[in-house]
């Protein structure tokens, strides 16, 4: 717990001690995954498969076998957004590997002389690709890191940069409650598209998850902040059926043009391949989201770290 309220220290410092500047990686938004999506984003605290690497690395540090996610997002105005996820345990660390990638379809050139179009078109496009790593560091409490390399094109312009987002979680010995902390977008190199600069917005996002594996039920809520918004809340609701069928719903103030706030999903497993779906509704473009992952249910590692002592 300690731990946590440290990184909750040092994100504040950060958020507070920037200036003003034009933000990059908007489409980052737009959110990975299934899981998180379908519970509204609140996802902090209780991320338990590869899916934790886009939301919060220290989720991965439970992870004790091979993984592997492919999902796609039918998005808004036909744009396309697809990812790929995994990861591989390492002795007491956990390596994953992530890709984000959203295509535009082509877009009309218009000029100040040909307001209603030139006659060509353009297109464009931004990936983001994730090295991420996370390890115990005692028992109950996880940390992560990922490292993101980011490169946004239009037309034939194409700026990259790099970022980190640094998590925690942490879970006191025999609690249901878990309690998780991401800083994110601490940028290592800005964007430049010809002579403008430009970054990605840092924030903070920090969540509570009550989990009553009897049930089995996951309830979590999500508090966040970053430098080009307001505070945002999110929460959300799993429910596991036979350890096949799984249903969540969330609901999320982070609201939109294109988002209701509102989210509803499942998921089927069957062995080791699960599919999940998730439904956004929205009074000018309902999303829908698929995601197939392979791989082992969660089973929890007890070894922490040989990196570092007990606290």
């Amino acid at each position: 717990m300690k731990a946590l309220i440290v990184l909750l220290f040092i994100s504040f410092g950060s958020l507070y001690g920037r200036g003003e500047g034009r933000y990059s990686g908007e489409f980052l938004k737009i959110g990975v995954g299934v899981r998180a999506t379908s519970m509204g984003g609140a996802n902090v605290a209780s991320g338990k498969d590869i899916e934790a690497l886009f939301l919060n690395p220290a989720g991965l540090s439970d992870l004790s076998g091979l993984q592997f996610l492919a999902g796609h997002n039918l998005w808004l105005a036909n744009t396309q957004q697809s990812f790929v996820a995994g990861g591989i345990p390492l002795r007491n660390l956990f390596l994953s590997f992530g890709l984000n990638y959203l295509d535009s379809p082509k877009i009309k050139e218009t000029t100040k002389e040909d307001p209603d179009g030139t006659g060509r078109l353009y297109s464009a496009s931004n990936i983001c690709a994730t090295l991420g790593l996370a390890t115990k560091i005692s028992k109950g409490l996880s940390c992560g890191a990922c490292l993101n390399l980011l490169t946004e094109t239009i037309d034939d312009v194409k700026a990259d940069g790099a970022f980190l987002n640094l998590g925690l979680t942490s879970q006191p010995k025999k609690s249901k409650i878990k309690y998780g902390a991401v800083l994110t977008g601490l940028f290592l190199k800005s964007l430049s598209f010809i002579k403008e600069e430009s970054r990605l917005p840092c924030g903070i996002r920090t969540g509570v998850a009550y989990m009553e594996n009897k049930l089995p039920i996951t309830f979590e809520a999500d508090l966040s902040y970053f430098e080009d918004e307001e505070f945002f809340y999110a929460t959300g609701i799993e429910y596991i059926l036979g350890n096949t069928m799984s249903f969540q719903a969330g609901y999320s103030t982070r609201l939109t043009d294109i988002s209701s706030g509102v989210s509803f999903g499942f998921g089927f497993r069957k062995d080791k391949i699960e599919i999940r779906y998730v439904f956004l509704p929205s009074e000018i473009n309902t999303t829908h989201r698929v995601l197939i992952l392979i791989g082992e249910e969660k089973k929890p590692r007890q070894k922490r770290s040989k990196f570092f002592l007990d606290l």
